[in-house]
């Protein structure tokens, strides 16, 4: 992995740098771009954020300089234009865009700074540590050691980032993940405003889709693998967006006894399911090695990918793939 320093000073030799939203973009995700923009000015450098693959998201907007993330995607971009791109919690290049292949031009420099153990550190300087819950905690060691001033929007961005990836209790939450969180409640931020927005911006569209979800589930290998998916048709029907399921029915799934391994497979284009993968146990089931498997990526409690083909067929390739993953499961 390489140092703060290293990275410190290739920004510093940058003049043009893009950061981007990763598809099914999260509070960790648009915290830690708009606080690295903010930090970043400290130090005399301007940043272009984009939503790419995403629409902006309500629940997203009380984040100091939201406004400034760019509605454009990646493909709109000239890469020619930028001689640094920065990864920040992508775990992979399919989490820059699902829409096309990438490739960076010789001129881009790629620096990745992100918490997923499934990271295959594709860029030309990484920091990548699996042992934190979110990438937000891994900026606020940066920004120390860069002597960056945490400002009440930084911390604001910071702390949702932290608050939503952790919520204080997931794997790799650790005494420093609350330092950090008292270090930013030290800035005067309003720690009730942020909490509210985040577990409280839901749609009602967002029950509608809990209700399909709970309805829709199949249970496998002597009921420890659970799979609920919700066709395209379905989708439709109820008029759900990818906005309407923030609210992850897999982590209410998972909190029954016996529901070992949870599946969640969406259809929200045709014959393409966005899946996403949740288990009790990371110890016995690392979820990551699913997600790996069928070209995706995560953490071992909470990961995903992409499989093509409609909810039935998603559902085959999930059931061959746990199988020769985890073979002390028996249907």
């Amino acid at each position: 992995m390489n140092t703060p320093q290293e990275i410190l000073d290739l920004i510093k030799k940058s003049n043009s740098i893009l950061m981007v939203c990763h598809p099914g973009t999260d509070h960790d995700s648009v915290g830690s771009n708009l606080a690295l923009h903010l930090a970043l000015k400290q130090i005399k450098k301007d940043s272009k954020i984009i939503f790419a693959d995403n629409s902006p998201n309500y629940s997203h907007e009380f984040m100091p300089s939201y406004d400034q993330i760019k509605e454009e995607t990646w493909q709109d971009q000239d890469l020619s234009s930028f001689d640094l791109f920065i990864a920040l919690d992508i775990a992979s290049l399919d989490q820059v865009t699902k829409r096309s292949s990438v490739e960076f031009p010789k001129n881009l420099k790629v620096i990745v700074i992100d918490h997923h153990r499934s990271n295959p550190s594709f860029g030309s300087l990484n920091l990548i540590d699996p042992d934190t819950p979110a990438t937000a905690q891994l900026l606020h060691r940066l920004f120390k050691e860069w002597n960056i001033e945490i400002t009440p929007d930084i911390a604001t961005c910071l702390f949702a980032a932290l608050y939503s990836d952790s919520k204080f209790k997931y794997p790799g939450t650790n005494s420093e993940t609350y330092q950090i969180a008292a270090d930013l409640l030290s800035t005067g931020i309003d720690l009730d405003d942020i909490i509210f927005h985040i577990d409280n911006f839901h749609t009602r569209k967002s029950l509608k889709y809990i209700e399909l979800a709970l309805k829709n589930q199949k249970h496998f290998f002597q009921d420890q693998l659970v799979i609920t998916t919700i066709s395209y048709k379905e989708l439709q029907s109820h008029s759900i967006k990818k906005h309407d399921q923030d609210i992850q029915p897999q982590n209410i799934i998972k909190s029954a006894l016996g529901n070992d391994i949870v599946a969640m497979v969406n259809e929200n284009e045709p014959e393409i399911c966005s899946c996403s993968f949740r288990t009790r146990d990371q110890k016995r089931y690392d979820v990551s090695l699913l997600a790996s498997a069928l070209g995706g990526g995560g953490h071992a409690t909470a990961a995903g990918c992409r499989i093509e083909g409609d909810t039935k067929k998603a559902t085959q390739i999930l059931i061959k793939a746990v199988q020769k993953i985890y073979p002390d499961l028996s249907l």
